[in-house]
């Protein structure tokens, strides 16, 4: 027999990515920069912040670390600097290729990077910020890296996609996973990262111009988000830009939080925690919908029970159907002696 349970009702909300490392991570000496840039190592401008006031036209951004110190990029020096900071990155082919594809027109650069130790499977998060001083249509960005230095047949996974590099922060809306419009900010972001297998790997943050060299942006880079103001006002991390450019490697389908659940209406929200829903349908007794993947990403089928269905009839078992009968012959017996005795009765009389 089913049971209906009872409606559910709300909205599935976005998951909040912990800033914190992983402690076989974090007990790495300076994964941080509260030793300033002890083991990484830079290209052009980079500096070490303490928090403070960044002005773009028009606006304050007052930018400050999660404890007292964070990385502070800015892209600077010559132009046509791409080939070289991805040799240094240790970025495939098909990173690169990537890259270019997204942003054709990189001139100048800044970036960090260092070499760190993982164990297969071990996971671990990063903060970042990305600040704009330019105005659309004059577009600029970032990325982020994770290249497997012992074993580049083993892709690790960025930001869920398995994938050396993922975009972080752009100003032109719809260029970056995280876009910001003219003179904006990202707010501070997580950036979660999988090795696939034991070995070395390398880390990189880079933040470029495009097309020309002029109000460069910033990108900070913490251990975990630090703070944001706007003009004085605390200002929160921007949402995902839903125009974003597709990944750099396949995202498999996965089905979100409603999958599993009951519900009297068809759900509208946590149908996916990764790849693009379909359509709902609705059967006799379930919901059902596909969890897309992207970019050659395999699909995965959800359902949730349909609390709204009609309740089955229970169809009464060989014993029961006994039971039942011999009820039945019982109630016709007794009927008939109590006519018998009612008549023998009232003829006595």
């Amino acid at each position: 027999m089913s049971i209906a349970m009872p409606r559910q009702i709300g909205r599935s909300l976005r998951a909040c990515i912990g800033g914190l490392l992983l402690l076989p991570l974090a007990a790495q000496a300076n994964f941080g920069f509260e030793s300033d840039l002890t083991n990484w190592t830079t290209y052009e401008t980079v500096t070490i912040g303490t928090g403070g006031d960044y002005s773009t036209t028009g606006y304050l951004w007052t930018v400050n670390p999660h404890e007292t110190k964070m990385a502070v990029m800015v892209p600077s020096g010559a132009s046509g600097a791409f080939t070289s900071v991805a040799d240094a990155l240790g970025l495939s082919t098909a990173s690169r290729t990537y890259l270019t594809t997204q942003f054709p027109n990189t001139t100048n650069f800044a970036y960090i990077q260092r070499d760190v130790v993982l164990t297969a499977g071990q996971e671990f998060t990063m903060a970042w910020n990305y600040v704009s001083t330019d105005y659309v249509p004059f577009n600029d960005g970032s990325f982020v890296s994770l290249v497997n230095l012992t074993d580049p047949a083993n892709v690790p996974t960025v930001y869920g996609v398995a994938a050396e590099v993922a975009i972080l922060g752009a100003t032109n809306p719809g260029t970056g996973n995280y876009s910001t419009g003219s003179y904006g900010s990202t707010g501070w972001q997580t950036a979660t990262f999988r090795a696939a297998t034991a070995g070395t790997y390398r880390l990189g943050f880079a933040v470029f111009n495009l097309t020309d060299t002029i109000l460069p942006p910033y990108l900070f880079v913490d251990q975990e988000p630090g703070a944001t103001f706007l003009n004085g006002q605390p200002f929160a991390p921007i949402d995902p830009d839903v125009n974003a450019p597709p990944p750099a490697g396949p995202v498999n389908g996965q089905c979100g939080s409603a999958s599993g659940q009951s519900f009297v209406e068809p759900p509208v929200s946590g149908l996916c925690s990764a790849g693009t829903a379909s359509s709902v349908t609705a059967g006799s007794s379930s919901f059902g919908w596909t969890c897309q993947g992207l970019s050659g990403g395999s699909d995965q089928v959800c359902s949730a029970s349909n609390a709204a269905a009609a309740e089955p009839i229970p169809v009464p078992t060989l014993t029961e159907w006994g039971l039942l009968l011999l009820s039945g012959l019982l109630a016709v017996l007794g009927l008939r002696g109590a006519r018998r005795a009612g008549w023998h009765g009232g003829h006595g009389a």
